[in-house]
């Protein structure tokens, strides 16, 4: 496994000299901060497209929270950056955060450091990963067994990866912020045409973690994770788990309540503000002029079928669905479909709000996947609310085989 040290931070102070204007001098003192780079620390077998060049991390400087020196690329910082006396705290990085996506390990780093006049000081900063990767590897007897259309659907709650056959032979890893994993594997036994789920959920995933998913077919048909199971490499964690799968005398495969739907088949919703994890907007921060903030609800439909339809719900207090209203915004309404009679309107208000794109270009109906980014109206949203408000988004979607799933995004407003 490929290291690189991380190069720390130099601080030295410098003394300004007199400076006289109108008879009068005075003396003014700076320190300076000289700032040197690299990473440590990498998942194993880390392909060319996921290996990172500290001249592209970016590096901001703190004092409190507000944000002193910014530099977006290493390679723009100068030799020297001169600040005043005061405490600080240093961070850098990968620009990349998304919480789910292939090829991105990210690194992080941060120290406080303090500044004083007429002192020099150096400090050592170590940016680590912080992101889990997801590799998946399916067995010679899977193959024979299971058709090539099989999908390995894989969530922390944030953001899906859908995992198929082009993916697997290729050994792409994909990278995911810490948090739950749950795998899900839809599937064709060729033999039959039986349809094949399996559902396992990880949890206590960490930094640096590779999760390995190794799938096996029994000789019987019925598919499970293998006698390996699901097995994690923690090269640069030193820390062991044990993760039980069931065995060769279970069935992990059962044949579906005919009274039950489906359920296995329905779209997955996750991300920002999603059921029991509701987002905060702060009305202060939200008036500033530089206000920005992500919000994603991740769609993804699941055995190759495609997004036919979103619907969107906007609720909240009485004087907040009132203004929703004015917008052309209340009740139900899709955001894929603008055939009815206020469709125009309706997409001409939703694109000037930021909520989604030119349909003519980007179409949503018929893809597998959709992130609908609704950060753009959290201003506008913090404007016509109160303190103690609580505005949800209810968002259906409605696959190509016309099964549906809900899910809700919760937003609190607060001072």
């Amino acid at each position: 496994m490929k290291k690189l040290v991380f190069l720390a931070i130099s601080a030295v102070l410098v003394l300004s000299g007199c400076v006289k204007e109108s008879g009068i001098s005075g003396m003014r003192e700076h320190g300076s901060v000289s700032i040197g780079l690299a990473s440590e620390g990498e998942f194993t077998e880390v392909k060319s497209a996921g290996e990172v060049n500290v001249a592209d991390f970016y590096l901001r400087i703190l004092q409190g929270s507000s944000v002193v020196k910014s530099f977006s690329r290493y390679s723009d910082v100068p030799n020297a950056i001169e600040l005043s006396p005061g405490s600080y705290k240093v961070e850098a990085g990968t620009a990349a955060d998304a919480d789910a996506e292939w090829d991105q390990p990210i690194y992080y780093g941060s120290q406080e450091f303090s500044v004083s006049a007429g002192e020099a000081l150096s400090l050592d900063l170590t940016c680590t990963l912080s992101n889990m990767k997801v590799t998946v590897t399916c067995s010679e007897a899977f193959s024979r067994e299971i058709s090539e259309d099989f999908e390995i659907a894989i969530t922390n709650g944030k953001g899906t990866l859908i995992y198929d056959k082009a993916k697997v032979d290729a050994g792409a890893g994909g990278y995911f912020s810490v948090g739950t994993l749950t795998i899900d594997l839809t599937a064709t036994r060729k033999s039959t045409g039986e349809e094949i789920l399996e559902h396992r959920v990880i949890e206590g995933g960490a930094a640096k973690d590779h999760f390995i998913l190794n799938f096996d077919a029994q000789e019987t048909g019925s598919i499970s994770f293998g006698e390996s199971g699901i097995s994690i490499d923690y090269t640069l964690n030193n820390r062991e788990e044990e993760i039980i799968v069931p065995g060769e005398d279970e069935t992990p495969v059962e044949e579906p309540d005919p009274e039950e739907p489906e359920n296995e088949y329905l779209p997955a919703i996750g991300g920002n503000g999603i059921e029991d994890s509701p987002i905060t907007l702060s009305k202060a921060a939200s008036s500033a002029t530089d206000f920005a903030m992500t919000v994603d609800v991740n769609i993804a439909t699941l055995n190759s079928k495609t997004i036919d339809d979103i619907l969107v719900t906007i609720s909240g207090p009485e004087s907040f669905v009132d203004a929703v209203n004015m917008l052309g915004l209340g009740g139900e309404f899709s955001i894929v479909d603008f055939s009815d009679v206020a469709g125009e309107t309706r997409k001409e208000r939703l694109l000037s709000l930021g909520l989604i794109q030119d349909p003519s270009v980007s179409p949503i109906k018929g893809t597998s996947d959709y992130t609908f980014s609704i950060g753009n109206f959290m201003g506008p949203l913090a404007a016509i609310t109160s303190v103690g408000d609580i505005v949800s988004f209810k968002i259906k979607v409605i696959d190509s085989d016309n099964k549906e799933a809900s899910a809700t995004c919760t937003i609190n407003i607060v001072e």
